[in-house]
This record gives structure tokens, sequence and C-alpha cells, in this order.
């Protein structure tokens, strides 16, 4: 008879780490799945003699390996790290744990940037460096120029990321070996499930394995009928990609979406990513999960096999996206395979690159967290004066900003994080509280490294579950409760806040720490305003600041909240705010301010051109703030390509201006200069750019002179 062997990796009774083998084990569960994150596996042993007691010690770590042992055959089932080991005083230990790759999930990357690196080589050697690097099957891959990731990635995240970009996926074998690779939708079938009725004679040599229970699942609320993708060229014009789902023709419920481009550049592009988006509703639409009985082997994912079950007229080749496996005394292997289609299993989505914040002026406005203070304007010290002004008690102004600047995507940075203010305001006046437990105090967290032992202090920690469990999925209270400044709600969002912190899900993990409840509110209220960026435009605050009170009463409790919140805005925090940026941004120039000359200017033209006019030549015109005695104008030919003199944001004033419209192009960088008389745009509104990097070309003035207008905000016009 097949049975199960696990081999457990710990600390026995002296300082190092030794393995022994479980004989009695009752149970084993395992889920692997290449569309999750890690595997999960939970194992039941017998400890009657009580020789695994170790391994509830606070500071030992628990390593477990599975195999399938029987018929003269011996294979690796799993392996993996425990999250939580439980031992009762009948002798039952179960331990819970996911794979070797939980290490990179729950560890976060550093910000860094490499230069030509290869994904293969950066996983090797940050999968080592992890301890996780023992068994390595990773595809060689071709360089990147740059690659960058900026402190809000875990290591698996970052990791995906890259082999994506190479149309690659990454997942972990049973035996722990991580693999960077194609997906295995080519090869003939490794599996043959069902009976062979029906089928022609070229199948009777195949063993098929038969199927003890068989359950279909058809998911249609996924699907979309029409696609719109909305996106802008570097000079203002327009254009829209449209993809169409021709299946879905005579269905009398059609979705249709509407989103804006994510890296488009014209209509082409657009339809392509139009019709990307239709795969993607697509994609697990339709599953199969069959049940089998020790079937004399192991079904892996990432295989494809063929399925016929005649009684249900179900034929064909499909993909092993998944499997779910039992193990125990009693019944041996059962296990539960899930399948879906083939080449519509799993999601080819690739992850977004961050967005760097690529002018160091723009990261020195905001200080750092251990000295928030440095600059003198940074915007973090107007912002704790705001929140000290609103009643609170807290120096948050680091994080709220932070969470603002990554999470507000199109929507004006100042409304953004002004709005993050007035719901901390609202919901909890900036106390780490739960809902439920608003009269008692705040959450202590672990600062002392100590949270009341239910084992030690039964009624300490009886009165701390019933001031801050939140979470019925962890057996301590029967309902949901918000947690946090900022109250978050939904499971899903206090896990996310949880990984951010590091760790698994805790409902007193990361979700009470302000950093991390703060930058999950940020992320949440993004996913609730996500339906609304269609219609915004990035340069009309007007509208923006119209539209977001929508997305405040998805994240919250309607739109009488939204209201209130709103009231709060209005009357504490939308000049506060504004006052900080502007503060900030004064001391940023002044502490940039560079040599205003006609060489420095003649950088943004590669060092061509001659000087046509300069501030002496300029007269200044108040009434136009653009035509000043600040710029330069340099000779240059039609097309000559253009670069940043430093690092910024592209402004909203893009593109051909409505008043001057022969007058060739614009734009601005920052608040310090502004790139006039320009023939084609290689940028848009709102996009980080670098020192250096290709604005556009030159053009010419509605006088038909061919030169490129520079100007420098040195506090005045420019």
């Amino acid at each position: 008879m097949t049975q199960v062997k696990a081999d457990i990796t710990a600390v026995f009774g002296g300082s190092s780490y030794s393995t022994r083998i479980a004989y009695d084990v009752m149970d084993l569960f395992v889920d692997s799945a290449l569309d999750t994150d890690t595997d999960a596996w939970q194992l039941t042993v017998g400890d009657f003699k009580n020789q695994l007691t170790s391994l509830l010690h606070r500071d030992t770590e628990v390593r477990c390996n599975f195999h399938v042992v029987g018929d003269g055959k011996f294979d690796p089932l799993h392996s993996g790290i425990a999250d939580e080991v439980a031992w009762n005083d009948e002798g039952v230990m179960v331990i819970s744990g996911r794979d070797f790759t939980s290490v990179a999930v729950d560890s976060t990357h550093p910000p860094a940037r490499y230069k030509h690196g290869r994904p293969h080589i950066i996983v090797e050697k940050e999968a080592k460096a992890l301890g996780i690097g023992g068994s390595l099957r990773l595809t060689t891959t071709k360089k990147f120029n740059t690659l960058d990731t900026d402190g809000n990635e875990s290591y698996w995240q970052f990791w995906y990321r890259c082999y994506r970009k190479r149309r690659m996926w990454m997942w972990a074998e049973p035996d722990g070996t991580l693999v960077g690779s194609m997906l295995n939708y080519d090869q003939h079938p490794s599996y043959y499930f069902g009976d062979k009725f029906g089928l022609p004679s070229k199948y009777n040599r195949f063993n098929f394995i038969p199927v003890e229970r068989m359950e279909w699942r058809a998911n249609k609320s996924q699907r979309l009928e029409t696609v719109y993708v909305i996106g802008a060229k570097g000079n203002g014009v327009g254009f829209v990609g449209k993809a169409v789902d021709p299946s879905m023709k005579r269905w009398i419920k059609k979705p249709i979406s509407i989103m804006p481009s994510k890296s488009s550049h014209g209509p082409n592009e657009a339809n392509w990513e139009a019709r990307e988006e239709l795969f993607e509703s697509k994609v697990g639409s339709t599953e199969i999960t069959i049940t089998i009985m020790n079937p004399g082997l192991i079904i892996r994912q990432n295989m494809t096999c063929f399925l016929n079950i005649s009684k249900a007229n179900v034929r064909g080749e499909f993909f092993v996206v998944g499997t779910k496996i039992l193990g125990n005394v009693d019944q041996g292997i059962v296990q539960q395979v899930r399948l879906r289609e083939l080449n519509y299993a799993i999601s080819r989505r690739v992850p977004t690159d961050p967005k760097l914040l690529n002018s160091p002026g723009d990261r020195t406005m905001y200080g750092t967290p251990g000295n928030p203070g440095n600059p003198a304007g940074s915007v973090v010290i107007g912002i704790n004066t705001a929140i000290t002004n609103a009643g609170g008690d807290k120096s948050w102004g680091y994080y709220f900003v932070e969470a603002a600047d990554k999470h507000r995507g199109p929507w004006p940075f100042a409304l953004y994080l002004g709005v993050l203010l007035s719901i901390a305001k609202h919901e909890t006046n900036f106390q780490n509280i739960r809902h439920g437990g608003m009269a008692g105090p705040e959450f202590p967290g672990t600062a002392n490294g100590h949270i009341p032992s239910i084992v030690t202090e039964n009624a300490a920690y009886n009165k701390f579950v019933s001031r801050y469990a939140n979470d019925p999925k962890y057996g301590l209270i029967d309902h949901i409760e918000a947690v946090g400044p900022m109250q978050l709600y939904s499971t899903s969002f206090k896990e996310y806040a949880d990984r951010l912190g590091g760790g698994p899900p805790d409902e007193f993990g990361g979700r009470w720490v302000p950093k991390w409840n703060i930058m999950a509110a940020a992320y949440a209220l993004r996913i609730k305003l996500k339906r609304y960026e269609a219609a915004l435009d990035p340069g009309n605050k007007t509208q923006a600041y119209s539209l977001i009170w929508r997305g405040v009463a998805d994240y919250g409790e309607g739109m009488d909240t939204a209201l209130e919140m709103k009231k709060i805005y209005d009357d504490q925090f939308q000049t506060a705010v504004d006052e900080a940026i502007k503060s900030a941004q004064a001391t940023v120039r002044d502490s940039g301010r560079v040599n205003w000359t006609f060489a420095f200017a003649q950088q943004a033209t590669g060092g061509k051109g001659t000087n046509l006019g300069g501030p002496a030549a300029h007269q200044a015109r108040p009434f136009h703030n653009w035509q000043s005695d600040n710029a330069y104008d340099i000779g240059v030919p039609i097309g000559t390509s253009v670069y940043s003199l430093s690092g910024g944001e592209i402004g909203p004033r893009i593109g051909i201006s409505d008043t001057r419209p022969k007058d060739g192009a614009r734009l601005t960088v920052g608040d310090l200069y502004w790139y006039g008389h320009l023939s084609s745009i290689a940028v848009k509104a709102g996009q980080k750019v670098k020192k250096g990097e290709l604005l556009g070309k030159s053009g010419a003035s509605a006088n038909g002179v061919a030169h490129l207008h520079v100007g420098y905000n040195d506090g005045g016009t420019y």
C-alpha cells in the first residue's frame, strides 16, 4: 500500500538542526498550483511519546520533506517551511506551512537597480543568498538595459516580474526546485484520465487512470465582450483601441470595459492591449476538477493530459494547473486535479514596473523615515503639522506621503494625499484601533516583544482578543471588524498589509502597523477608483476632485460617509496639503538652483546650436509667464533631439497650445524647466523622466525660426 513519509528538520534538544522521520503520519494535505505564489500544506502526525514538542519552541524553524513510499517507489511529494505548529494533550501534532518559495514571498526586496541584468543570474544569486537556491532550473534569458525594484516588492514578485517580461513564468517543483521557464502547453499528454468508451483504437495503448468524481465549472461573470483602450500620443492627440469577442455575438449580456492605456503609443498597440484584456477574461473561465484514488503516481502541475468522461460528453486535451493531495493511513493517496483549457490556463499578464521617483528633488521633498525634517521644507513636516492641527497626535506624515505617491496613479498627488488624511481623521482621528474596540486603548503592537500568552496569561489574552481580534477566519471572533488608522475591513486588504510587513496573514500582524495599514488603504482606494479613471483627465483638477469621492464612497460606507470625509478635506486638509507641498517645492528649488548659463541650457540639445537670445535679450512679460527673461533660444535644425536638463515629472501643460497653435508643442519638467517650439514629443503628462532622457524633437516658432526655447524657473517667471 502507498504510504506518506515525512522528514522533519529542526533543533531537537541540542543546538544544531537535525532530521527525524515522522513514522506516525495520520494525514497530509498539499495544495499545489501554478496560479498561486506559494503552495500550502498541512501535516498531522501522532506524537504520543512527546518526541516532537521541540518544534513548539519559539526560536526553532521547522522544515519538512514529504515522500510517497510503496510498490518499490520513493517519490518526492512536497517540501517547505512551517508557518504554524500546534500540539494537544492527546498526542496529535498539526504542522501547517508553505513551500520554500514562501521565503521569497515573505521577504521584501530592497530597492535596487540592475544594469544589463539577466533574470536567471539575478534570481540564482538572490535565491542562494536567501538560502533557497540549492536546486534551480532557470532558463537563460536576455539581459535588460535597466531593471529596477523600489522596495515595495517581495523577492518573489520581483523575480516573477523579471521572468514574465521575458514571456516565461516561475514556480517551484515538489522537491523545492525553483523553475523559471515556459509552460508546457505544447507537449504530448503526460496523463490519460477517465475511460476509453467511444475512443478510436489508437488510444488502446494508453493506460487510463479511472476518475472517481468530476466537477465542471464555467465562470460567465468574468467574460468581456468588448474592450476599449484609450490613450494619447506625446503631442496630446488621443487614440482608441478596440477588441470584440465574436463568440459572444448572440449573448444578451455583453459586458464592455473601457480602460486607460498602460503602455500604448498608438492605435495598433492599443488594439493589442484590448485583445490581451479579452484574453484575460477567458483565463480559467472553464475549469474541471477530477478526483482520483491511488493512481500509483503523483500527478504534477504544468503538464498536459487527455481526459475522456463519456457519460459527461467531455473529451480532449487539458492543462494541469494544480493538484490537491490528501494522504492518510486509511485511504492512501487521493488527488484532486484541476484542469483548464490549453492556452487559457494561466494569466499572461506582465506585472507593471514600479513607478520610480527619478528626480532626487522629489524624494528629498519627502524627507526620510529616520529624518523626515531634512530638508526643513519637507512636505512631511507640513503634513505632520496638518495632522496635529486636525486633532491627531501622530507623526505619520511620511507614511501618508509615501502611500499617496506610490498608489495615486493618474490622480493629483495633493488631492490623493488629502483624501487619505481625511479618511484617517474621519475613521479614527489617527488612532490605531479596531472598529469594535474604539473605546479601548490603541493596539500595543509588539514593540516590547509581548502579546499575552493564552497559556500563562489567560485573562489578559482574552482581553487582548476582545479588543483586537478582527477576522472570523482565525477562529477568535465570529464577525469581521475594521482595523487600524485607516479601518481596513476586507480580509484581502488586511492580508495585503500583513504581507507588506513581511509576514504571513495574521490578524495581529502587519495590518496593525500604521505604515502598512496606510499603504494598504492607499492601494485599496486606488482599486476602488479604477472604474472612474477612464473618464479622468489628469490635467483637470476640478474634474478629479469631483470624481474621487465616488471611489471614496466605494472604499467606505457609501456616499453619505464620503461626503462627511469631503467636508473634512475641504475644511482641514485641502489648504494645509497645498501649502506643505508649495513650501517643500520652494525648498527643493532653492537647494537645486543651477548656474543658468547658455552652456548649461545647451545640454538640452546635446551641446549643439547657437545662442539666438538669452536672459539679457528677452524682455520680461508678466502677463505671459512662459515668454520671460529667464530663457534661452538655441538655434538648432528642426528635428534635433531634446533632452531633459533634470529629473522630474512631465507636467499637464503638454502639446500644442490652443492659443498659439503655430508655435509648436511645449512641455514642462517638474516646476523648474519648460521646453518650447517642439516638432514632436516623446513623453506623456505625468511620466517620470531622468536627467538626459529624450523629451522630443525641436521645431520652429510661429515666425519660422528653427530653434528650441528653454526656460528656467528661478522663483519668478520663465
